[in-house]
């Protein structure tokens, strides 16, 4: 898949996820005000952790129970047991490695996956993916649930704050291998837990902030399962994090939460543009996601345009058939505060087409209002095929 970027457009590289999380203006081009801002934002990606990759596997708990008696899983309903809880993942994690070299792999284990986000999800439509890969569909429904996953990669970690977090359904759990140069709260981290919530659970967000102190080469362990239904795995990491709004607000260490708020354009429209294309005519799945909060005046809306002939004509998102959105479009409109802390970061995905030349714009709509507010914060940028 070809990315493009700049004016005069240079195929920059062949990637499975594309990503921004609010650190390069350089991708975009900004019309009215919008701009960078650190007042809120929300860790995202993995760029922090330095070079390399993640590299996992899926094990399917049905197989891995009949090929590992000694485990105790008692199947056919443990693995999907509500009254057992995690028991049956704690099991497989605690004694089953993810395997090494190039295979073939034991009977229920599936990968290795090295993508660069992280990012499952899985409902009760043909959508169960790490990366593009539908594993219900290809593997006949033996990885859609009941799976435990395991990712693992080694981290250059600079001193700075670090936040990692997590979305999940059902549990989750992050390790690092070394904890000395690690702050928890003030104090040195006990253990090697930087998440632990590895228990039965709706779709919950996890965050830790963890104060490095010294140059550290750890190796992350990241576990996650699935029971049943809908299931969901999301990681990321940040470093002195940025997000994108149309209306960047002021630094004021006196004023209330360290920023004077600026608000955005009255009478006018302006938009973030990607700046580049992408060639999506060859990809099967292909979604724009981000997370976003907001807050609205009257007359005053957020919307988001996509083109398919690199920006000469633009499409609103609910108009663009059958690759809109399916929760029925991505538009807010105003009166409606919800930023942080009351509220939390909605992520949102979109559905792009199937075509070459393919951009998209975050746009800010004021022409009709005669007062403004905040305004919109965009972070999280991802666009995965």
């Amino acid at each position: 898949m070809s990315v493009r970027f700049g004016f005069s457009p240079i195929i920059s590289g062949t990637w499975s996820a594309w990503e921004d999380n609010g650190n390069n203006p350089s991708n975009w081009i900004f019309e009215g005000s919008w701009g960078m801002t650190n007042h809120y934002y929300n860790s995202s990606t993995t760029e922090a952790l330095g070079p390399g990759e993640w590299r996992g596997f899926i094990f399917d708990c049905e197989q891995i129970a009949a090929a590992n008696p000694a485990l105790g899983i008692t199947e056919p309903w443990w693995c999907g047991d509500g009254g057992r809880g995690a028991a049956p993942y704690i099991a497989i994690a605690n004694n089953i490695s993810n395997p090494t070299g190039a295979g073939p792999y034991p009977t229920g284990i599936l990968g290795p996956f090295t993508p660069e986000l992280i990012d499952y999800r899985r409902t009760w439509g043909p959508d169960n993916f790490f990366g593009p890969t539908d594993l219900g569909v290809q593997h006949g429904g033996e990885y859609a649930d009941t799976v435990f996953a395991r990712f693992t990669r080694t981290a250059s970690l600079v001193p700075g704050v670090y936040t990692f977090q997590t979305r999940s359904d059902d549990g989750v759990r992050l390790r690092t291998s070394v904890n000395t140069g690690m702050l928890l709260g003030g104090s040195p981290l006990v253990g090697n837990d930087l998440i632990n919530n590895f228990n039965d659970h709706a779709e919950t967000v996890d965050t830790v902030v963890v104060q490095v102190t010294q140059a550290i080469t750890t190796e992350l362990t990241l576990e996650f399962y699935n029971k049943w239904s809908n299931g969901r795995l999301l990681f990321s990491v940040s470093l002195d994090d940025y997000s994108y709004t149309d209306s960047p607000n002021t630094p004021n260490p006196l004023a209330t939460g360290g920023f004077d708020v600026v608000t955005s354009i009255r009478y006018g429209n302006s938009s973030m543009m990607l700046n580049g294309t992408f060639d999506l005519s060859s990809a099967p799945n292909r979604r724009l996601s981000y997370d976003r909060v907001w807050n609205l005046a009257n007359n005053q809306s957020f919307h988001i345009d996509i083109s398919t002939n690199g920006g000469f004509t633009w499409v609103r998102e609910w108009d663009v058939g059958a690759y809109a959105g399916s929760d029925g479009g991505e538009s807010v409109w105003g009166n409606w505060d919800f930023l942080p802390p009351s509220n939390p970061w909605q992520r949102r995905e979109v559905i792009l087409p199937q075509s070459a030349n393919v951009m998209f714009r975050f746009r800010m709509e004021t022409i009709a209002g005669s007062s403004t507010s905040d305004g919109v914060y965009i972070d999280n940028i991802a666009v995965q095929y």
